[in-house]
């Protein structure tokens, strides 16, 4: 846990000259400090499976992601994502608590309120999941 959130520090870090707030590129840097911010927030709960060094496990939880309030890119929205999931392998599971941008593929269909989606992403391991959700 500590090393996923020292890296995602050092690789905001490391990215924050390049999206710099500048006239030229549009981005902007801490988008909640404008009055017309809005969050746009998805509870979903999620199913799917995580496959890591060659083993996969089945994958149940619920995630909260909304529109990153740090930065916002000129060319649209940086989703950030909470997630709070299980993964049960055969002989052991393990809770994962993650705080991320949407880093990877996903797909998502709103009906009103109702939102389905599918992602998929790799990072230390690899996540396929399927979510349903309300939007607020």
């Amino acid at each position: 846990m500590k090393k996923a959130l020292v890296a995602a520090a050092a690789l905001c870090l490391s990215l924050t000259p390049a999206f710099a707030e500048t006239a030229e590129t549009g981005n902007l840097m801490l988008p909640v400090t404008v009055e017309s911010y809005q969050a746009h927030p998805v509870a979903s709960l999620l199913l799917g499976s995580l496959s890591k060094d060659g083993e996969s496990a089945s994958l149940v939880g619920a995630e909260v992601s909304l529109d990153c309030p740090m930065f916002q890119a000129a060319s649209g929205n940086v989703r950030q994502q909470l997630s709070v999931s299980s993964a049960s392998y055969e002989h052991a599971s393990t809770l994962l608590i993650e705080i991320n941008p949407h880093l990877g593929a996903s797909a998502s269909y709103r009906m009103d309120q109702l939102q389905f989606g599918a992602e998929y992403r790799v990072m230390d391991a690899s996540r396929l999941a399927l979510k349903v959700g309300m939007a607020f």
